[in-house]
């Protein structure tokens, strides 16, 4: 998976690298980014290879829910060399699954920050 900054991507793997669905998630993400950059035009139309390769990555990992892949979107949009491409060409029920995703993300960040502070 081709990342803009490798620094900050091995930070986040790290972060999800912590069991066993962490991993599972981990995996499967980046083997999709992997089969969507090989998908032709793909720096154009990410959400196409995207779209296109859905079906090869769930057959080697099994299927994942909507909460799993908006989850994927998210980290992907983030971290992915095409992220910025990929948000560009979703379809608006494609970007409002992203978008919901951010939203729950900030809010469990709110809510840890909020505890640490309670601890200090």
């Amino acid at each position: 998976m081709k990342v803009r900054d490798n620094d900050l991507w091995q930070q986040q793997r790290a972060e999800l690298d912590v069991d066993d669905l962490s991993r599972h998630f981990l995996e499967f993400m980046e083997r999709w980014a992997e089969y969507a950059e090989e998908y032709p035009g793909a720096e154009y139309l990410p959400a196409e290879g995207f779209n296109n390769t859905l079906e090869a990555v769930e057959k080697e990992f099994g299927r994942v829910g909507a909460h799993f892949m908006g989850q994927m979107l998210v980290v992907l949009v983030t971290h992915w060399i095409y992220g910025e491409e990929l948000m560009e060409t979703l379809s608006p029920m494609e970007r409002r699954l992203v978008e919901d995703m951010l939203v729950l993300k900030l809010s469990e960040l709110e809510t840890e920050a909020a505890e640490e502070v309670k601890q200090e």
